[in-house]
Order: C-alpha cells, then sequence, then structure tokens
C-alpha cells in the first residue's frame, strides 16, 4: 500500500510529513560537512585554525626525527634513556626513565645553593649536564619543569625528574656533519644511585622534524659555573 503524503495544519502555515523529512535530512547534511571541515583544524588561543603539514606528519609518525636512543645503566636494565633530534631552532633531547629512577635538573647545584644560605649540607645530587660538539648552544638550556625531591629536616636540596623529561636549546652553526651530545649526571632509585656519562650522535639531516617545538611546558634552568655550550 502505498503511503499518502500527511501534512500538519497552523494558522497560515501548512508543512507537509515530506517537507519536514527532508529539513531534517539538510540539517544532518550541514552537521557532517562541519565536522568534516574541522577534522583538518587546530585549536590557536582565540580561534580555530588549519594543522600544518609538519602537525599532520607528526600526528601520523610522532618517532620522526628522532635519533638512536643510548641507555645509561645495566645493558639488560637500563635507567634512563635519551634520544634528541632537532626541531626549528631547538636542539631537543628527551629523557625517558625507568620505574623507579629518577634524574636530576641541570639547575639541581644552583637551587641547592639557594635554599641553603650559606649552611651546610650533607651533599648534593649530581645535576644532569649537557654538551654539545659539532654545533653552538645558544641561551639557556630549558627543562621539564623538575619535582622537589629535598628533606628539608635534615637540610637535603634536590630537585629531579622522574618518567619523560625534555631539554631544549636554541643551536645555531648546525652543518652536514654529525653533531655529538654528551650527558652527564646521575640516576637513582631507593637504593642506589649510577653514574650518567653517555655520547648521544645526532645526524643533522636525518634527525630532524620541522613540527615546531612548544616551549611552553619547558622553564629556563638557573645559570651556573661551568654550564657546557
Amino acid at each position: 500500500m502505498a503511503r499518502s503524503s500527511t501534512s500538519i495544519s497552523r494558522p497560515g502555515v501548512t508543512v507537509s510529513a515530506s517537507s519536514r523529512r527532508a529539513t531534517r535530512f539538510t540539517l544532518a547534511s550541514i552537521v557532517v560537512l562541519a565536522t568534516l571541515g574541522l577534522a583538518g583544524c587546530k585549536r590557536g588561543s582565540d580561534s580555530l585554525t588549519p594543522a600544518s603539514a609538519s602537525d599532520r606528519a607528526e600526528a601520523a609518525n610522532p618517532a620522526a626525527g628522532w635519533s638512536q636512543p643510548v641507555a645509561a645503566g645495566d645493558e639488560f636494565a637500563p635507567c634512563v634513556t635519551y634520544r634528541a633530534r632537532i626541531q626549528g631552532d631547538y636542539l631537543v633531547i628527551e629523557a625517558k626513565h625507568d620505574a623507579g629512577w629518577h634524574s636530576y635538573a641541570i639547575d639541581n647545584e644552583v637551587r641547592a645553593k639557594k635554599k641553603l644560605v650559606g649552611a651546610k649540607s650533607l651533599g648534593v645530587e649530581l645535576p644532569t649536564s649537557i654538551t654539545v660538539k659539532g654545533a653552538t648552544v645558544v641561551g639557556a638550556w630549558l627543562q621539564t619543569p623538575p619535582e622537589d625531591f629535598s628533606d628539608a629536616e635534615i637540610q637535603w636540596y634536590t630537585w629531579g625528574f622522574n618518567g619523560m623529561a625534555t631539554f631544549a636549546a636554541k643551536l645555531h652553526d648546525v652543518g652536514a656533519k654529525p653533531v655529538v651530545i654528551t650527558i652527564r649526571g646521575q640516576v637513582c632509585d631507593a637504593n642506589t644511585c649510577r653514574d650518567v656519562d653517555v655520547e648521544l650522535p645526532l645526524d643533522p639531516v636525518a634527525n630532524r622534524t620541522a613540527h615546531a617545538l612548544d616551549v611552553s611546558a619547558l622553564i629556563p634552568a638557573q645559570e651556573r659555573a661551568g654550564k657546557g655550550k
């Protein structure tokens, strides 16, 4: 049996069922098209802006450009693993700590001295030290805001990182020759500490990404004597 077209009548207005179905279809189409249009955008500070090609490439392959990782600790049980790449003007180093292990801030000694105000301390853990050969580091290193591991009752002041930590600095005079990054410091768990002394080779062509570095989550390391450049 063929369905007859029904209508709704109001004073001065008559809307058929077929017209209402067409209206619903049109609205649904608008929602779908709007969703597809926003899929290629990312949210800016005040509006939605189109995602760049580098943003889409980074999302598709987040490991793009990273160097081969180098681990500190035991060969079969690394304590912390480092990798690096160049992002725009920045040299970026990531430190991934194994569960239970932590390393220390670049400015650990400076922070401790400020807290002690001339008082004696039992000691302070070795800070993370980064030196670069084959390019020039300009300005202060940036780092993930370190966690406060201090014990004020015994005047033991120290700051460091668990899980993932990021270090970054602006890099000039980068050529085609390999860049060598030396990372020194200390990594500890609840029972023991081990020295960190590793070299991380970086290919300035292969280990590079056009994806811009968001430095808003990083803070400058406080200056200290003998910092690497």
